[in-house]
This record gives C-alpha cells, structure tokens and sequence, in this order.
C-alpha cells in the first residue's frame, strides 16, 4: 500500500463516518485559508470538499497527492457547525 493509498483509505473513512471536516488550504499565491467542510465525494484519484460557511456553497476538488504534500490538510471536527451540536 503507497501513502497516497492510506491518505484515500482515511479519507474514505472520514466520509462514511464523520464528514465533517476542517480543512486549511494553501493555495499558491502563500495566501492560506482554513474553513469547515464537507466530504461529499470519494473517488479513485480526486475527493471533493463543500465549504459550509460560504454562501453560496462552494465545491472544491482535490487530489490526495494535495494532502501528501501539505497543500490541504484535514481535521475531524466534534461538532456540527450548521446546529452547532456535538457529537
């Protein structure tokens, strides 16, 4: 199994239990930003990312490569921003 497959494999763990992610972008232009998100699709080379906070609602897609090598990274939130409800 490469890195890249374990970074799917998590990934795909996090959409089928708990979706609800912070994700921190680096875009490349050094400007960085940081919002929660949904996983709203895994796929075999891409997995793509609702912005909950922007309305309206952006869509964004990224390679696993993107978390390899820092580009995005990913936290597990235990909370719910839309209710602002624990788990």
């Amino acid at each position: 199994m490469t890195t890249v497959d374990y970074i799917r494999d998590e990934i795909k763990k996090l959409y089928k239990n708990s979706p609800n992610i912070h994700v921190r972008i680096k875009s490349s232009r050094s400007s960085i930003s940081s919002t929660p998100a949904i996983i709203t699709g895994v796929y075999s080379n891409v997995f793509c990312l609702r912005e909950t906070e922007r309305k309206p609602c952006r869509i964004q897609t990224y390679q696993y490569a993107d978390v390899l090598i820092g580009r995005v990274e990913i936290q597990e939130l235990d909370y719910f921003p839309a209710t602002n409800t624990k788990k």
